[in-house]
């Protein structure tokens, strides 16, 4: 894949501009801490919210290194219970991760796949925080591409189904899964192909959140792009290749830091009304919404890279063919049938407010999934909430929790 010169040296721009910043962070909290000391100002209403707005937003900075999901305790069954994070599965792009509990009573398993667009994780913290105290639960963590040498190889969107069917494969039960936003759809063709196969053991139950099965329904401004813009626009204007400093040096990759930016130009007056919102919420005092918003926007800061040929291959398959609910999905030269799967639940969650994946484009999962009773069928669409909303936050902790759990059969 050829670059021009100017992507070639576009990460590096990037690169630069965040060390000639990194003088001027430190320096703005050397004054927050001599603003600090200052008694006539911190004594005001407006000292003590200017100083804990900046509190909160010092840590808003641009970051390529995960972070943790420092979930230490969970409450199951009214017991306080001590989790620990263990790697059960190392792969090169990917590990799976266990939220293992100490002296827990037996619990069903629930295996969260999490987005590889741009984001760790760990911006799932409170989805798996919610689900703790219900399931035993694993995830998905992704590695970031710009730290993965180019021997390593590449990682498309074949491999993604592969590395679904292997983490699916490496449970002697039936396990129950988690799709959240992008793996809706390589989750779903892995789920298939193992059902055609007749692999074993399946998942008990699939739970799709807020992807983009079939984006031409309610069409969003992400898809719009995806179909107006040929594939040499993504090219010549998303891709770019990582800098020397870093272990995947020479690699072509989608950067985070272009991700970012899409994802908050496209929804700038509402990300605008947030920071708003956690000012008056910080002189107001009212500390847990400041804390969880301001935490939020911490982990929405933090970015990985994409592989280039994962990126071009999801845009094409997903956003231009439709392969999947066209039915020319395939996988190493095989067609994916989603009428191969009969025995595995399938729940379907969206936003009614979603910008991102619009109304519908989750839901026809249930019509692609003819094989699987209606009795085995489920449909939620939950209102007042967006594209996180549906999978993170309180809405997600106190209404489409439970949803999940009665599904479920717990």
């Amino acid at each position: 894949m050829f670059l021009g010169y100017r992507q070639r040296d576009l990460y590096d721009l990037v690169e630069r501009y965040r060390s000639a910043m990194a003088p001027v962070h430190e320096l703005a909290i050397l004054g927050l801490d001599a603003y600090k000391d200052y008694a006539p100002l911190t004594s005001t209403e407006f000292g003590r919210g200017f100083i804990e707005s900046i509190n909160a937003a010092k840590n808003i900075i641009l970051r390529g290194e995960r972070s943790e999901f420092g979930i230490r305790t969970t409450t199951v069954a009214g017991i306080d219970v001590p989790v620990s994070e263990v790697i059960t599965a190392r792969r090169t792009f990917c590990d799976l991760l266990h939220f293992q509990k100490l002296n827990a009573p037996p619990q069903k398993k629930m295996m969260i796949f999490a987005p590889m667009a741009g984001h760790f994780s760990t911006l799932l913290r409170r989805t798996v925080d919610a689900l703790l105290p219900h399931f035993d639960v694993y995830i998905t963590d992704w590695k970031n591409a710009r730290d993965v040498p180019l021997s390593e190889g590449g990682f498309d969107f074949e491999d993604y189904i592969s590395y679904a069917i292997d983490f699916m494969q490496a449970f002697d039960e039936r396990v129950n899964v988690m799709a959240v936003c992008q793996p809706t759809v390589p989750v779903l063709c892995a789920i298939a192909l193992m059902s055609a196969r007749q692999t074993n053991p399946l998942p008990e139950n699939l739970i799709l959140i807020g992807g983009p099965i079939d984006p031409r329904r309610s069409p969003t401004q992400v898809n719009s792009l995806a179909v107006t813009q040929r594939e040499d626009w993504f090219v010549d204007n998303l891709l770019t290749i990582v800098p020397q400093k870093y272990p995947g040096a020479m690699r072509t990759v989608y950067p985070g830091f272009l991700q970012l930016h899409g994802f908050l130009s496209m929804n700038f007056p509402r990300h605008l009304r947030s920071a708003q919102t956690l000012i008056r919420n910080i002189t107001l005092g009212a500390d847990g919404d400041v804390e969880k918003t301001a935490e939020f926007y911490t982990e929405y800061f933090t970015v990985m890279d994409l592989t280039a040929e994962f990126y071009m291959q999801t845009i094409k398959r997903v956003f231009k063919e439709f392969a999947l609910p066209e039915g020319t999905m395939t996988w190493r030269d095989g067609k994916v049938d989603c009428g191969a799967i009969k025995d595995v639940g399938i729940m379907a969650i969206e936003g009614a407010e979603d910008d991102i994946a619009g109304v519908g484009q989750t839901k026809a999962a249930l019509d692609l999934c003819k094989s699987v009773p209606s009795s085995r069928k489920r449909y939620l669409l939950q209102n007042g909430v967006g594209h996180y909303g549906v999978f993170s936050g309180k809405t997600f902790e106190r209404k489409i929790t439970p949803e999940i759990c009665t599904f479920i059969g717990i």
